[in-house]
């Protein structure tokens, strides 16, 4: 798989895009967008290829899920070897916000919001996992407990359920990508800063707009179950994320449309090109399923 725990925890890399020196706000615009049909029959040719290589968004989240319960099952063996009981942390589902091959402004998909609060929600509504081997423990055995854990987290997973051959199919689209942006929509990444300050927000690219997006939110403390909507400010927080996502998918939209039709005729090549490794790779990621419920089985 190409996702880890920690990458959907993570905020947007930083957008690997090229263009020119930001405009002033007042000379900001946009490219004429193209006809819907055009851009419609692109996006299908788009989403095709985008599904086999980073597997579609049911995919994803069972193959981070499986990934997780890996990582759980093999702490869990390590620490019975020590002698002492490790409780599997259930998986965290998070949401989904779509794939962003390398970060490029012009093929991130618009979102309703970025998944911020959604996320922090989730985790709150959960709790920190309070291990059973720890309730009444003296100071000595959390010690014990803490070092042994310190030394099972190093150990490494070795069947980490990764599709073979995802990792190049993914570097060869993403640089297929990268010379559409810079030959379809040279400007973007100038016009888009300047869109940005039109509407008052100060941002470089789309991921520093996603950390202003983070720092938005009130701290949130995970030790115990907690409802944090409840927090002072978080109205505020959630306000400001989906009037940034409005804005970003607003500033971007022609440019996004303008790049897929572009790629049309480039993905519709990789497509013939690489058939056969995009069937073994959508093979592996339709194997996430059967991988899931089986780890699901061994940690029940």
């Amino acid at each position: 798989m190409i996702t880890r725990t920690c990458a959907i925890l993570a905020a947007l890399a930083t957008a690997a895009v090229t263009g020119c020196a930001t405009r002033a706000a007042a000379e900001w615009n946009p490219p004429a967008a193209p006809a819907a049909a055009t851009v419609d029959a692109a996006q299908v040719t788009y989403d095709q290829v985008i599904d086999k290589v980073y597997g579609t968004p049911d995919q994803r989240q069972e193959a981070d899920e499986a990934n997780w319960l890996r990582t759980q099952l093999a702490t869990a063996s390590c620490m019975a070897k020590t002698g002492l009981h490790y409780q599997p942390v259930p998986f965290q589902n998070l949401p989904d916000t779509g794939v962003a091959p390398g970060d490029l402004l012009a093929f991130a998909p618009a979102r309703q919001d970025f998944g911020v609060g959604r996320r922090v929600q989730a985790f709150a509504a959960a709790g920190e996992l309070t291990q059973p081997a720890l309730d009444g423990a003296s100071v000595e055995q959390n010690a014990r407990y803490a070092q042994a854990m310190s030394v099972c987290a190093t150990g490494q997973v070795m069947d980490t359920g990764t599709t073979k051959g995802q990792e190049i199919l993914d570097g060869e689209l993403v640089a297929a990508l990268s010379k559409v942006e810079q030959t379809a929509t040279p400007n973007l990444a100038g016009d888009y800063r300047a869109c940005l300050a039109v509407h008052g927000l100060q941002a470089r690219d789309l991921s520093e707009l996603y950390v202003q997006v983070e720092q938005a939110y009130p701290p949130i403390s995970y030790e115990k179950a907690s409802d944090a909507t409840k927090v002072t400010g978080w109205a505020q927080a959630t306000a400001f994320e989906t009037a940034a996502a409005a804005t970003d998918a607003s500033c971007r939209a022609a440019a996004i449309d303008v790049a897929l039709v572009a790629a049309a005729p480039v993905l519709a090549r990789f497509a013939k090109v690489h058939a056969a490794e995009l069937d073994a790779v959508a093979t592996g990621w339709a194997r996430a399923t059967t991988d899931v419920l089986t780890l699901r089985a061994k940690v029940n």
